[in-house]
């Protein structure tokens, strides 16, 4: 989905089910909405009515942009079945969790050029540990870190780490 920097789209890349962001790799909870910019806004729509003219009116729906915000400490865990149940038996069902340990948000920036603002879409940063079970079960342990993009982290979140996203 391309937008311009300060665009927001009615195409979300997420919908939720459950409380979930249905057919993700991770369990996305509806929580991270805003982690994800998808807000309820206002646009303007066009309707038309029974005799064939056609008005405009402000109406409040979700909408997509590009600013995803992961923060630190955002864990997220690769099944519903972590947030379900007493911390010893959501173990028996996570296999993989990233736990984010330093962010920065992906934002707009505006800048003077010949007279003119121009806005450009500044990536940010989310570095973030893949967490895994430990050999008896019990708790989870850091495998590895890893740093990335919040857009490559969110891709991440939808398709898993040896797919690529479609086209």
């Amino acid at each position: 989905m391309a937008l311009k920097p300060n665009r927001r789209s009615r195409e979300l890349i997420a919908e939720f089910e459950n409380g979930f962001a249905k057919d993700w790799h991770m369990a996305v909870r509806d929580c991270f909405r805003d982690q994800l910019d998808i807000r309820y806004t206002d646009v303007v729509q066009t309707f038309t009515e029974k005799n064939g003219e056609k008005f405009k009116m402000k109406v409040k729906t979700f909408t997509q942009g590009k600013c995803y915000c992961f923060g630190k400490e955002h864990t997220i865990y690769d099944t519903p079945e972590a947030y379900n149940h007493v911390w010893s038996d959501c173990l028996k069902h996570v296999t993989v969790a990233y736990k984010i340990t330093m962010s920065i948000p992906t934002h707009i920036k505006t800048v003077a050029v010949d007279d003119q603002f121009k806005k450009y879409l500044v990536e940010g940063l989310v570095n973030f540990q893949v967490l895994i079970p430990n050999g008896a079960g019990d708790r989870l342990v850091v495998s590895k870190e890893v740093s990335m993009s919040q857009s490559k982290f969110v891709e991440l979140l939808q398709y898993g780490p040896s797919r690529r996203t479609p086209k």
